[in-house]
């Protein structure tokens, strides 16, 4: 199996399944066909540009009786094409006459792209002796599967069992990774994707990327809404399944990228797609109901795969986060989901990217936005390798009004009248600026991204670890005197810095203004001048 990674945004990947059928381009949502099938909805599928679909494997071979055929042909797909083993009808009913060996041979002989073994979903339940047959089981039958698939062109997918008993989730993902399967999948979430349980989701997904890594690729099971899909994707899912294009159609539901609407509360369509902008909602309801499911299926798939394009567009772009946070207002379920993602930002961390060609500013909305990825990076970065001059002298100016700070006239000011100075006296000089919600940006990395490239004003900051752990390099630095320029923005963390100070001996010029403007600042160049070199 070769699976190529062409661009990253926090665990989020842009990339290339090869399958015997070609490649599959991920991020990917794999439609979910029908054995009963609309020939129409595939080349409406096709025209759209899918590149892949999912289908049943067991309830194929029902329909066929066991005929062997080539499924590319027999549902006029070109394209890859991965087939589900039965699974979920083993969830459902709770047995199927269907063996583990009979479904993994059946999906190779009809040239499946990529098969997924018959597992043995875990569910919802909590009665932790199921759960633990259920991956047992599971595992057993992904070691027989290994005896069969070595000499197939297609891929083999894993489904990682265990639900919500997130220790035997994580023993099923150990156990599979030893295994070395081309793909895995998150096994069981369909519950709670109906009960809008997103959080949940999110958390067998760590759980099991945190083990697999990131070097294979990572499948979710029945993904529902494309409000979702940003959160799943940034998390690591590279490819995932959906019916809800069909589903929500038969319930005369349209889907839109942030919420869903009965048809029958439309005045009139919100999209101009192919399917929307010929028709009014008089002329869909006063259709036969078998029609209005088609077309409202036709409109689903078209809002999906619009919702996915966008998802690659900000990934290629590195402002992922910026569109979880504007999702995360959508729907209450989305913003728990946006909670679980800062709570486990260091894995987010991890993984994203620290430059790239293309970058975009960062949008700040408030204290609790600032903590992303690019702003954990800085920090860890700055702790870890800035330094002050030795003996140094510190001036700290608050955040500037524009960016970058150095190109500001009050900046190039200040710093045509420190080359005046003695040449020994600018060595030790270090120019500081000081808010939120960096902290500290020294003057030689003020220019450097992100901290040029962001838009927002924090006035407050609710981490103060990431706060004392910053300003412990003032504290723990060799500073011979320092000139504070103080205003009413961040005046809390100028009190620190003077604490800090003055415990430590340090002179202290404090020039307090009611604002930092040009004229203000030349009114006190004289004494900042001064104190700097008596």
């Amino acid at each position: 199996m070769s699976f190529e990674i062409i661009d990253k945004s926090l665990a989020a990947r842009i990339g290339r399944i090869y399958t015997a059928k070609g490649f599959l381009e991920v991020p990917a949502l794999l439609p979910v066909i029908n054995v009963n099938f609309d020939p129409e909805i595939i080349e409406w599928i096709k025209k759209l540009g899918y590149k892949g679909i999912i289908t049943n494997a067991y309830l194929l071979w029902k329909k066929m009786k066991g005929k062997i055929f080539d499924i590319h042909e027999y549902l006029s797909f070109p394209y890859p094409i991965m087939t589900d083993s039965g699974g979920y009808q083993v969830l459902k009913y709770g047995s199927i006459n269907f063996s583990p060996k009979q479904s993994l041979l059946y999906q190779i002989k009809i040239k499946s792209d990529i098969c997924v073994i018959l597992d043995i979903p875990t569910g919802l339940t909590k009665d932790r002796e199921v759960a633990k047959k259920s991956v047992n089981i599971t595992l057993r039958r992904a070691k027989m599967a290994k005896r069969y698939i070595q000499t197939y062109n297609s891929l083999f997918v894993a489904p990682i069992q265990g639900g919500l008993n997130y220790d035997l989730l994580k023993y099923c993902a150990k156990k599979l990774k030893e295994l070395d399967y081309d793909i895995y999948a998150i096994g069981s979430p369909t519950g709670l994707m109906e009960t809008y349980n997103y959080k949940s989701v999110l958390k067998m997904i760590l759980l099991s990327k945190t083990i697999i890594g990131p070097a294979k690729p990572m499948h979710l099971f029945g993904a529902g809404h494309p409000m979702f899909f940003p959160f799943i994707i940034s998390m690591g899912i590279d490819t995932f399944d959906s019916a809800a294009y069909d589903l929500y159609a038969k319930d005369d539901r349209y889907i839109t990228r942030t919420r869903t609407f009965r048809i029958q509360e439309l005045s009139e369509l919100p999209c101009i797609c192919d399917v929307c902008r010929k028709i009014s909602v008089k002329e869909i309801l006063e259709m036969s109901k078998k029609e209005r499911e088609k077309l409202l299926a036709k409109h689903n798939l078209y809002v999906s795969l619009e919702e996915i394009k966008a998802i690659r567009t900000y990934i290629k772009e590195g402002s992922l986060w910026n569109y979880l946070e504007e999702k995360s207002r959508v729907h209450p379920a989305l913003y728990e989901a946006f909670l679980f993602l800062k709570k486990h930002i260091k894995y987010l961390e991890k993984y994203n990217p620290i430059s790239k060609i293309n970058l975009r500013g960062l949008f700040l909305f408030d204290a609790f936005s600032a903590i992303r990825p690019e702003i954990l990076t800085y920090y860890e970065m700055f702790i870890n390798n800035f330094k002050f001059n030795d003996n140094s002298i510190l001036i700290l100016l608050p955040f500037l009004h524009s960016k970058p700070f150095i190109r500001t006239k009050i900046s190039r000011f200040l710093t045509s009248k420190l080359s005046e100075l003695d040449v020994n006296v600018k060595k030790t000089i270090n120019l500081v600026y000081v808010g939120f919600p960096f902290i500290l940006i020294p003057y030689e990395l003020s220019e450097t991204y992100p901290l040029a490239q962001w838009e927002g004003r924090v006035k407050s900051f609710r981490f103060r670890s990431i706060i004392n752990k910053i300003l412990s390099k003032i504290q723990n630095a060799s500073i011979r005197k320092a000139v504070l320029i103080v205003t009413s923005d961040y005046k809390s963390l100028f009190t620190k810095i003077e604490d800090i100070l003055i415990k430590n001996n340090i002179p202290i010029l404090t020039i307090n203004l009611q604002s930092l403007n040009l004229n203000s600042f030349v009114n006190n160049i004289s004494k900042i001048l001064d104190f700097i070199i008596k």
